[in-house]
């Protein structure tokens, strides 16, 4: 239903997030998060709205016309 195209991109440890979009899980601005993954998404479909990004790999994403968010990486990790 919301097939994106993922490419291989293996990432672990503490990066810059930028916050593109205002969202009720963070702040707008710069944060720095915890990424454990293999996978990333590059681009979206018209139906996901691109929330933060970690370079050019989106990092955070809305489900346009629902409440339903997802990130690729572990916002619990670094204490605040």
């Amino acid at each position: 239903m919301y097939s994106n195209r993922l490419e291989k991109i293996k990432k672990i440890g503490v990066y810059d997030v930028l916050v593109v979009k205002d969202n009720p899980l963070v702040g707008r601005g710069k944060t720095r998060s915890y990424f454990l993954h293999t996978y990333a998404l590059k681009d979206l479909n018209d139906k996901l709205g691109c929330l933060a990004l970690q370079d050019d790999e989106i990092c955070m994403f809305k489900v346009k016309d629902k409440n339903f968010y997802d990130v690729s990486f572990y916002p619990g990790v670094l204490k605040r």
